[in-house]
């Protein structure tokens, strides 16, 4: 038991490493690599072993779809703001809505029914379009980061939801709505961390209300055309989003003339080669860090300190979020261990369970959004982080209070 402890110890070790090196402007992919070495190590991999997840890790199927994903949505968030249509979009939001703050909000929350891994990049731009000099680049990143998971990865159409509702036995709806509660809840603590801290502005009607809003659905409309041709192609191919962002993205080159010229610099602007750095050196850890066993050995220690069920409940999937920084995982990774605890007794239980490890997903440097994000506002991520963690309390302490009352 205590070499199950040691290992678990300088698995922590190595994330708050990774945390430091972080605050110090290190570049991710590397900091990932380099953690990917000592996890190696420390859980004494043989070295081919190690090499073979690497390898793995780099080249697997969800990262290149996950790296094609993500130049796809970036190309056509480049092409709608260099043709002036997110401009377009922002305007008559605002109009619409008559608040900057509110459509400072509104537009990643928009956006985030979609389940793009690495998808608040697309975002950003109409952030910073709508925020301008009315808040600075640490609130920008948190505003952006914080409303594109408005949904809590619990929106229908997202996989993590999806399978957790199908090994609770269960219907994506029923699971969805035992999430609504929650979701309003972090909608009111966006605006008290973010959306106040953006300076008003006064916002001048030049139209009637009907219009903007035409004018705002058609500037939106290739990002309504990806969502409805995901959701139809869902059951279809294992391959719709990627289908779906690529019709779009070749529609808007035809529809916008763009020369061969053209098409080269976008590609160039669209998807900088750090940002593939990143992705490798995060799946490459992700890999190492499941197939070594450490995670494995999560339950065990918990379980031989005598830690009371209902706990597990909450630290089984933060901890499984911490250290994979996706939703599926961490539901796949826990939630069959907790139903054989009694998480699906009660849906209300399942619930809680979801949002810890949620809120692990959004505290973790592994999260490709936060990455993202902060890349783009030019903000530090270990501030974002933090930002985030402070706003996740009353969330954190709301899911306890529940457990402790149902329990």
């Amino acid at each position: 038991m205590m070499d199950i402890f040691i290992n678990i110890l300088l698995a922590a070790i190595a994330l708050v490493g990774t945390v430091i090196l972080l605050k110090k402007q290190f570049n991710l992919g590397l900091i990932m690599l380099i953690d990917t070495v000592f996890l190696a190590v420390i859980a004494r991999l043989p070295a081919m072993k190690a090499l073979e997840y690497c390898f793995n890790g780099a080249f697997s199927g969800s990262t290149l779809k996950l790296i094609l994903i993500l130049f796809l949505i970036m190309m056509i968030e480049n092409i709608m703001r260099n043709s002036g249509m997110i401009k377009t979009m922002v305007d008559s939001l605002k109009e619409i809505v008559g608040s900057n703050r509110l459509a400072a909000g509104m537009m990643p929350t928009v956006l985030g029914l979609l389940p793009s891994p690495g998808g608040a990049r697309f975002s950003c731009p109409m952030v910073e379009e709508i925020t301008k000099e009315n808040t600075d680049h640490s609130n920008k990143s948190f505003i952006n980061y914080w409303f594109r998971h408005i949904w809590l990865d619990g929106f229908i159409l997202y996989p993590g939801v999806i399978l957790a509702a199908e090994l609770l036995k269960v219907s994506v709806i029923s699971m969805f709505l035992h999430l609504v509660p929650f979701m309003l809840i972090s909608a009111v603590i966006g605006f008290i961390f973010g959306l106040s801290k953006v300076k008003k502005e006064e916002i001048k009607r030049t139209r009637p209300v009907a219009q903007s809003v035409k004018i705002f659905l058609t500037a939106l409309f290739p990002v309504i055309v990806v969502i409805a041709a995901y959701i139809s192609l869902l059951n279809v191919t294992g391959f719709s989003l990627e289908i779906a962002a690529g019709s779009v993205m070749i529609a808007l080159l035809v529809i916008k003339r763009y020369s061969f010229k053209k098409l080269v610099q976008t590609v160039r602007e669209a998807f900088p080669v750090k940002l593939v750095f990143i992705i490798i050196g995060v799946m490459v850890f992700k890999e190492v860090l499941l197939e070594s066993g450490v995670i494995d050995e999560l339950p065990a220690l918990m379980n031989s300190y005598g830690i009371p069920v209902a706990v597990l409940f909450i630290l089984l999937p933060f901890a499984g979020a911490f250290t994979s920084g996706i939703t599926i995982s961490y539901v796949s990774l826990t939630f069959p261990i907790l139903i054989t605890l009694g998480i699906a007794d009660n849906l209300w239980f399942a619930s809680v369970a979801y949002i810890a490890g949620f809120i692990g997903t959004m505290a973790t440097p592994l999260h490709l959004c936060a990455v993202m994000t902060a890349d783009f506002f030019k903000s530090s991520l270990g501030s974002l982080l933090r930002r985030i963690m402070v706003a996740e309390i009353p969330l954190f302490l709301i899911i306890i209070l529940l457990l402790f009352i149902i329990s």
